[in-house]
């Protein structure tokens, strides 16, 4: 492994359990924030800024859809159904517009919706914690140790982008009817949500390879449960203690599964959120809302040519295919 990987590696494990370690002491959950979990993994590992994405679009795009998510649940006191929905409609227009694949947005706007998250440390903890991974990604450029990434931005959105909302919101908004239904939250994990828009793209790793992509997220989201329960549940140990590890074990997973899928990272980082009632019970949940939210991309959404002409890849892939190639 080069000493640049190495260093990546390192650097969003460190700054991963910062993050943990920083609620703990607060006092506040917020700052656990497990969409940086996918920012860090795809800001710091590959050698572009993933999601067609530079680190000033991370940073405004993560606190703007922060505080969207945050004024939902200030204002809005609708069902959870279409409190998620509208959540997921705001944050699905803040990507299209923003001309970037950047689908962990998505979930930084759910999670507050999912969880009742109504205090202002939300968005804080938001534009902090993406702040910091965008400043560690410039420190590694200004030392050699990672070159800087380039960007070409995506085009503006297509006549089929209307249509693929309204599917995809149909789809959240029967999701959340079954969450209303069931108490169970985590069928439509934040995280999972990205990952449904991202399936969308014919040639996104999370539609042509759709169960490894749900073995993914229930991997990662089984690795916090596992940690979280046994150094922090049977040991008295600090939160941030069982991070640690938590953190190591799923990079290491996603990294032994390449091409690297960033939001199933933020499955492990959601498992130090969830209640000891649920905990678990959550990387199942996760495994069922995943496979529904993928079959429905399967039976909605097919390959066009001028889509998949217009349509970026993965960098993650892409340098998987230049290596072989």
């Amino acid at each position: 492994m080069k000493r640049e990987h190495i260093i990546a590696i390192l650097s969003t494990l460190a700054l991963l359990t910062l993050f943990v370690g920083i609620a703990e002491l607060a006092g506040h959950r917020e700052f656990i924030f497990p969409p940086a979990a996918a920012v860090a993994l795809g800001v710091l590992l590959p050698s572009d800024i993933a999601w067609n994405c530079d680190g000033k679009r991370v940073v405004i795009l993560t606190t703007l859809s922060a505080l969207a998510g945050w004024g939902i649940v200030r204002v809005c006191y609708a069902e959870i159904a279409l409190s998620l929905a509208f959540a997921f409609l705001i944050g699905e227009l803040i990507l299209l517009f923003s001309k970037t694949a950047f689908t962990p947005l998505l979930s930084v706007a759910a999670l507050p919706v999912l969880l009742g998250l109504d205090g202002f440390l939300y968005p804080v903890a938001a534009f902090v914690t993406s702040a910091l991974t965008v400043l560690l990604r410039i420190i590694l450029e200004r030392t050699g140790i990672k070159e800087s990434g380039s960007r070409t931005p995506m085009e503006k959105p297509k006549v089929w982008d209307a249509y693929d909302l309204l599917v995809r919101l149909t789809a959240v908004t029967l999701l959340g009817f079954l969450i209303q239904k069931t108490g169970r939250l985590y069928l439509a994990a934040p995280p999972l949500l990205a990952s449904f828009a991202e399936g969308r793209r014919y040639r996104s790793e999370y539609r042509k390879t759709p169960v490894r992509t749900v073995l993914s997220f229930f991997s990662c989201a089984l690795i916090g449960v596992l940690f979280r329960a046994l150094l922090s549940g049977l040991l008295p140990l600090p939160l941030f203690v069982a991070a640690a590890p938590a953190v190591f074990g799923m990079t290491a997973f996603l990294l032994l599964t390449s091409p690297i899928l960033p939001s199933a990272g933020a499955m492990t980082l959601l498992a130090f959120m969830v209640s000891e009632e649920e905990l678990l019970s959550y990387p199942f949940q996760a495994l069922l809302g995943g496979f529904l939210l993928f079959l429905w991309n399967r039976l909605f959404f097919k390959e066009t040519p001028d889509r998949l002409e217009n349509e970026t890849a993965n960098p993650f892939r892409r340098k998987k295919e230049e290596k072989s190639g």
